[in-house]
């Protein structure tokens, strides 16, 4: 016979992308050869598929309103799907076949995980109104020896908040998992941070020339979509609703659960809620190579009282900047904060503890938070170790367990994700698995949509923060989106982090590491803006610029610890900068060619080739002979990023307090 569980998911909400209407009768057929190997899975009428939803649940999948057959010359394999009703009225699910007859009610809104006991050969008949979708559509034999891959983010965990009195449970669970002691997150914002950590690509590969990433676009490769090429089944169920279906964090999942708003009352889903879809989720994949994606945000502001249900101060002006916070508030704030954790730890740890030991499990975040160090709160307006910093702890059969005091940054994770899975990562991620050794190369974060760029470079304890200034001459559709009531000084900030773990004592860039900090940040933020890009070094008395450059010309991007003035006479344009002894770096739109492009005065000297090109000079990025000054000019190719759903994005970032 045929089971089934229903979980009603409340009113009908449907949006978006919808499928077209087949009415059509398609027939798949299973094959079964002597001595063949047992496949994990068939997708059913995978052609066909799109994402589907009902209200906070997403799908892939089809739609009915005409009957879908199969033909199975198997024996042991199981019909498996999720029934997801989009109408206002119950509908009836209808399966025949080789003497099966099963029919099942399926309530408006709702969804019903369908799993029959192995059919016998023969053909098979699938009905059901318009209304019904059919999601995940799929033959399975199962498999004893199926890998499952859990892949925990909590959202603004700081990596100090995971220990023994505030996470037993999980670290219980956990026991005999690698903990990575030492482990960056590449923003200190989560839609940056995620779509690097699930990509692999450096933040600025994955950013709009504006400076805005809002998500992942169609066509990148994804650790979810190349485990989903070989085979698995995924699902991500996801309490932070700005990583959407809609900005192209599904993308390789199965089944995506995301709320669509903010409700007006509860705020944000519990980590109750995640955790339940996931266990029921994987019940029903049983048997099949699968992987699971949770996103919980309890420790995110607004942050909540479990205990005594009272209401936290409000964080959004102390974020900002606005004003300070008392005492009182403060105090509050953090014990709010832990309470936050212990909720995560009491409703993760039993869940974490429930899986097989042959599962693979990663527990992180995607950036930590402030609680009023260096006088911030929140993320994603600095880059100090409390808001970079967070957990990675890795429990995997055949990884050896214990504490990692190496150095690395999430920019690494989904290739260690695949490797751990046996799968090879494809070439357009940047990282290195952590099985072979991690990235070599210096760990780079960065935040600049919420306002003026910060840009990190660490490599072992020496850590170096540009804190760029805002630029009125910047195009305003270019402009910062946020405002800080009392920002940050701008500057150039060197730690050693074994000497000043707090990062109380700045001092200046060493010079044995100058040219490597200079050439990384051309490396990635040089790269951003299309355009004619000068790039000034080392001039403590500040600098001067005159170049011409014929046609239509706005400054799309300025970055400098000071204020730089420009002004255009015909054809050519002088840039000035009251100081540039770190790096200036302005970035001009303009028509032409690079070989237009002709300096005629340049302080610091000029050291690039007499015409620009589109590759960054080689003097800049030799490592032989650069004693990191001059003037550097060459010009960025145009290029377009496009997500989806940019408008819809920003709203709710909004309403989560990042811009105004």
């Amino acid at each position: 016979m045929i089971s089934i569980k229903c979980w009603p998911q409340g009113r009908f909400l449907r949006k978006g992308e919808q499928a077209l209407k087949r009415w059509l009768v398609i027939s798949v057929i299973v094959f079964a050869g002597c001595g063949s190997p047992t496949p994990g899975l068939w997708r059913q009428w995978e052609a066909d598929w799109t994402f589907l939803r009902v209200e906070h649940e997403w799908v892939r999948g089809v739609e009915l309103g005409s009957a879908r057959s199969l033909k199975i010359e198997q024996r042991g394999v199981r019909f498996r799907a999720r029934v997801l009703n989009s109408g206002d009225h119950a509908g009836d699910l209808v399966v025949t076949g080789s003497g099966f007859h099963q029919k099942w009610s399926v309530p408006a809104g709702s969804s019903l995980d369908v799993e029959s006991s192995a059919l016998s050969r023969g053909h098979y008949r699938i009905e059901g109104p318009i209304d019904l979708i059919l999601g995940e559509p799929r033959l399975v034999v199962e498999d004893p020896q199926a890998r499952l891959l859990v892949f925990v983010v909590v959202d603004t965990l700081r990596a100090q908040a995971v220990n023994p009195e505030t996470t037993p449970k999980i670290l219980e669970a956990l026991e005999g998992a690698r903990d990575f002691k030492d482990t960056t997150a590449n923003s200190p914002w989560t839609l940056p941070s995620m779509a690097s950590m699930f990509t692999s690509r450096p933040v600025f590969e994955l950013t709009t020339p504006t400076g805005d990433l809002i998500g992942i676009p169609e066509g990148v490769d994804t650790w979810a979509k190349a485990l989903r090429n070989g085979g698995f089944s995924g699902c991500g169920i996801v309490a932070n609703y700005t990583v959407h279906v809609q900005n192209g964090y599904a993308q390789g999942f199965d089944a995506y659960l995301v709320p669509d708003l903010i409700p007006e009352e509860g705020g944000l889903p519990d980590a109750t809620w995640v955790v339940d879809h996931a266990q029921r989720w994987i019940e029903a994949h049983k048997g099949e190579n699968a992987f699971v994606y949770l996103h919980l945000m309890d420790p995110h502001e607004p942050y909540r009282d479990h205990i005594k249900g009272l209401p936290a101060p409000d964080l959004f002006g102390l974020a900002h900047r606005n004003r300070e916070a008392t005492p009182e508030e403060a105090e509050r704030l953090r014990m709010l904060y832990q309470g936050e954790v212990r909720h995560v730890d009491d409703v993760m740890g039993p869940f974490l503890e429930e899986l097989s030991d042959d599962a693979v499990v990663v527990f992180t975040a995607d950036h930590g938070e402030a609680l009023g160090e260096h006088g911030f709160w929140a993320h994603g307006f600095t880059l100090f170790e409390p808001v970079v910093r967070v957990p990675l702890l890795i429990r995997s059969p055949g990884l050896e367990g214990g504490d990692d005091p190496r150095q690395t940054q999430l920019l690494d994770l989904a290739p260690t994700v695949l490797d751990l899975l046996g799968f090879p990562a494809p070439s357009t991620m940047k990282g290195v698995s952590l099985l072979r050794g991690g990235s070599t190369t210096a760990t780079i974060s960065a935040t600049f949509s919420p306002g003026p760029m910060r840009w990190m470079w660490r490599q072992g304890a020496t850590k170096v923060v540009v804190r760029t200034a805002d630029q009125p001459l910047v195009a305003e559709g270019f402009r910062k989106a946020v405002e800080e009531g009392s920002p940050a000084p701008e500057g150039v900030f060197c730690y050693d982090l074994d000497v000043d773990p707090g990062e109380l004592h700045p001092g200046p860039v060493p010079d044995d590491i100058l040219p490597s900090v200079i050439r990384d940040f051309a490396l990635s933020a040089g790269r951003l803006v299309p355009g004619l890009q000068v790039f000034s070094i080392g001039s403590k008395s500040g600098s001067k610029i005159e170049l011409s450059l014929p046609g239509i010309r706005d400054f799309h991007q300025v970055w400098s610890v000071a204020p730089v003035s420009a002004s255009w006479s015909q054809s050519t344009v002088t840039i000035e900068a009251e100081k540039s002894e770190f790096m200036t770096l302005v970035a001009i739109s303009g028509s032409g060619s690079p070989a237009d492009v002709v300096v005629s005065q340049a302080n610091p000297p000029w050291r690039g080739p007499q015409s620009s090109g589109t590759d960054l000079p080689a003097e800049l990025m030799s490592s032989q002979g650069f004693d990191a000054s001059g003037t550097y000019v060459w010009w960025n190719p145009g290029h377009d990023i496009v997500v989806g759903y940019h408008d819809e994005t920003m709203e709710k970032l909004r309403a989560l307090g990042y811009i105004q």
